[in-house]
């Protein structure tokens, strides 16, 4: 089983909770914003509501151990990732991580890769905290 951690994009930085067990967010089904607070003995505490976007944790690392998340941007090597389409990456690609048909792939040129078992991939930043970045891949990721 893997574990289920998230961070949160303010729309200004990113928000990684330090001790997850003390918090909790909901999507409010009505109006699709993110409600943040905190839990006490199961109980929820409202702090804030807001359009904050939850961004979960792949449960996959890279090659320098840093953990993966949604939005990520990584540059991969084409032997580091199967290609799910048509066309196989090349060396030095970029690419953003996106949650799609029930799965984690690296999204990059019109075109999704199943994360390889080789860890050939390196986490380079984000596409929220790093848009010049993301503006380098291809068919943007968002």
């Amino acid at each position: 089983m893997r574990e289920l951690k998230f961070r949160v994009w303010t729309g200004d930085y990113m928000f990684k909770p330090s001790n997850p067990a003390y918090f909790a967010f909901y999507i409010d089904a009505l109006d699709g914003k993110v409600n943040i607070g905190k839990t006490d003995m199961g109980n929820f505490y409202l702090s804030q509501e807001s359009n904050f976007l939850p961004l979960q944790y792949t449960g996959l690392k890279d090659k320098n151990e840093n953990e993966i998340y949604e939005g990520d941007i990584v540059k991969f090597r084409s032997t580091g990732l199967k290609p799910y389409g048509k066309d196989t990456p090349k060396d030095g690609v970029l690419g953003c991580v996106k949650f799609h048909l029930g799965g984690f792939y690296v999204f990059s040129g019109g075109v999704y890769y199943q994360f390889g078992d080789d860890k050939s991939w390196i986490v380079i930043g984000n596409i929220y905290e790093n848009p010049d970045l993301a503006g380098k891949i291809t068919n943007r990721c968002n």
